[in-house]
C-alpha cells in the first residue's frame, strides 16, 4: 500500500531575491562615476556634461517601476518569505495585488529572468546563472552566511506525515533523508545540510510509497531519492510537485 509524505525536507533553505539587471558591482562602479561626474563639473561644466550622457547610456535606468514576482497562495516559499520579511501581518498576506504569480520555482526564475525590472524570490538551492541573488543588509546568501545567522532570509525544509509513519519504507526513506549521506547531498545540491548528522544505518525494505510537496524542494529531492534508491533498487518512491499547502 502507498503512504502519502508531504516532504518538505530536511535541510535548510534561504530564500534568495532574484533580480535581473546590472550586479552589485556594477551599481557601485556606476555610483562612483556618477559622483566623480559631479565633482568635475564644479571645474569644467562641459565635460561633466560629457561624461554623465555617456555614463546615462550605458546604466540601468533605476527610474523605472519594478515588476514583483511572487509564488501562489498556498506555496510554502510564499508563506516564508512574507514571513521573513514582515509582508504579512496581523491582517493577513500584503503582495502587491499588481505581482506577477508563479506557480513553481522554474517560472519565478524565468519571469526574472525575462525582465530587466523584476524582482522575485526562490530557494538557494535553485539559483542558477540566468538571475542574480541580491544581498540582505549587504549579505550574500551562502551556505556560511545562512550557517552563522549573517544572511537573515532562511528557513529549514521541513519532513510533514500524518501521524506517527508506521510504513517501513517511509521511515528508512526519512532516515536517509535526515542521515549524513542525505544531508550531504542537500549541501552538494546548493543547499545548506546540518552538521553532525549520523551515518544512514537502512532496512532498505521493498515497498511503495509516494512523496508530495513543494516544487522549490523537488530538485533536492530528486536526488534524494535517486540516492536511496541506488541502496534500495527494491523501493518505489513517485514524487508529486505540487506546492506546501496541497502537499501536506
Amino acid at each position: 500500500m502507498k503512504r502519502k509524505i508531504a516532504l518538505v525536507c530536511a535541510a535548510a533553505m534561504a530564500l534568495s531575491l532574484a533580480a535581473c539587471g546590472s550586479t552589485s558591482s556594477e551599481s557601485t562602479a556606476s555610483s562612483s562615476e556618477a559622483a566623480s561626474s559631479e565633482s568635475t563639473a564644479a571645474s569644467s561644466e562641459a565635460a561633466s556634461s560629457e561624461s554623465t550622457e555617456a555614463a546615462a547610456a550605458g546604466d540601468f535606468d533605476a527610474t523605472q517601476a519594478i515588476n514583483v514576482v511572487s509564488r501562489e497562495d498556498g506555496s510554502g516559499t510564499r508563506g516564508a518569505f512574507i514571513e521573513l520579511t514582515g509582508v504579512e501581518d496581523d491582517n493577513g498576506d500584503n503582495t502587491t495585488q499588481a505581482a506577477v504569480i508563479q506557480n513553481s520555482t522554474n517560472g519565478v526564475m524565468t519571469t526574472v529572468a525575462n525582465d530587466e525590472t523584476a524582482i522575485g524570490y526562490i530557494s538557494l538551492g535553485s539559483l542558477d546563472g540566468s538571475v542574480k541573488a541580491l544581498t540582505i543588509g549587504g549579505v550574500a546568501p551562502s551556505a556560511d552566511t545562512v550557517k552563522d545567522g549573517s544572511y537573515t532570509l532562511a528557513r529549514p525544509f521541513n519532513i510533514v506525515t500524518n501521524g506517527e509513519p508506521t510504513d517501513e519504507l517511509a521511515v528508512d526513506f526519512i532516515n536517509y533523508c535526515m542521515s549524513a549521506e542525505g544531508q550531504a547531498l542537500a549541501t552538494e545540491e546548493g543547499y545548506i545540510g546540518t552538521d553532525g548528522a549520523a551515518a544512514f544505518e537502512g532496512t532498505l525494505p521493498a515497498g511503495s510509497i509516494t512523496v508530495g510537496g513543494s516544487s522549490s524542494v523537488s530538485p533536492l529531492m530528486e536526488k534524494l531519492i535517486e540516492g536511496y534508491q541506488a541502496l534500495n533498487p527494491d523501493a518505489t518512491i513517485e514524487l508529486m510537485t505540487t506546492d506546501s499547502t496541497t502537499g501536506v
